[in-house]
């Protein structure tokens, strides 16, 4: 089993993914969403993924790497 590691923000403008809840949510990167990785508990193998535009994809995946290896020390 394996995740895909995901951070999203909500979507004021309803672009973006329509989320169970209603929401439309937009991607962004690892830590500058608002999914709570830390409190999920998954303890397998993880995929990190960045969909957005904000960033460059060597940028991304760098500081999404970062990111991901500071929330891992934590739990």
């Amino acid at each position: 089993m394996h995740a895909h590691f995901k951070d999203w923000t909500l979507s004021t403008d309803k672009k973006g993914l329509k989320g169970l809840d209603g929401r439309h949510y937009s991607p962004a990167l690892i830590g500058e969403g608002i999914v709570d990785h830390k409190s999920a508990g998954y303890g397998g193998y993880i995929n990190l993924e960045y969909e957005g535009n904000k960033y460059n994809p060597r940028e991304a995946m760098a500081k999404g790497l970062k990111t991901l290896q500071d929330i891992m020390l934590e739990i």
